[in-house]
């Protein structure tokens, strides 16, 4: 996905959010982009292989047969790990969202590092896939994230006090992204249009939270605005 310009990932965005396809004037219709651009970006989401093009549409009007555009869901996929306080939840999809392998595995809060080592491992002779087919693994994790470095502060698997997780990225041949787990659930919700929000503090169940503002999360200098840690609560 880094590897899309500004205006194609806005292009796959829509096709992305409408799963029965769109030709190429309505495309351009939401995005407000000109017709000979939406055709040059919808050929270059093609040859990269994000986007399937569908053979002319008949139709009784005048005027030229249009195609439909498709994400591309057969061969793409995009994974991920939920670290849990017992568990981790492993799962890889198509770019629709929707799941196609899914694993859960206990861990010790000692050996979690171990695992995440295994994965690609766990893909190949669980679900039958590569790894080198995801095209975005998110590794959610607790801990103070700094998104840029993918480096992890006081993260409760590790006895140091920081753990760089971005670097499985070149071992594992895939583009790698490291959050914390309260961001990623807020991350998920705002993206399936679940939170339309700008501004808001997010609290979850496991009392992780984040902060919307402008309709981004705020990450604060280093990474932990919004982050609860343990408190003590006064309970009159």
């Amino acid at each position: 996905m880094h590897s899309l310009s500004k205006a194609e990932k806005d292009v796959f965005y829509e096709l992305w959010r409408n799963e029965g396809g769109l030709s190429r004037k309505s495309i351009a219709k939401a995005t407000n982009l000109s017709k000979a651009t939406i055709s040059r970006l919808t050929q270059q989401l093609i040859e990269k292989g994000f986007v399937l093009d569908s053979p002319p549409v008949p139709s009784t009007h005048k005027g030229r047969p249009y195609s439909v555009l498709n994400v591309n869901n057969g061969e793409l996929l995009v994974g991920g790990v939920h670290i849990h306080s017992k568990t981790m939840n492993i799962v890889l999809g198509d770019l629709s969202g929707r799941v196609k392998h899914a694993r859960s595995l206990d861990h010790s809060r000692y050996d979690v590092l171990d695992k995440l080592y295994e994965i690609p491992k766990i893909i190949r002779n669980s679900f039958d896939e590569s790894i080198s087919a995801v095209l975005v693994f998110s590794i959610v994790t607790p801990g103070i994230v700094d998104e840029s470095t993918g480096n992890v502060v006081k993260s409760f698997y590790t006895q140091s006090e920081t753990v760089n997780l971005k670097r499985l990225s070149d071992e594992w041949k895939t583009t790698l992204e490291i959050e914390n787990d309260a961001n990623a659930l807020l991350v998920s919700e705002m993206l399936l249009g679940s939170i339309p929000l700008r501004d808001a503090l997010y609290i979850d169940r496991e009392f992780g939270a984040s902060l919307v503002l402008n309709g981004r999360i705020f990450r604060g200098p280093h990474g932990g605005a919004g982050e609860f840690g343990h408190l003590q609560v006064d309970p009159s």
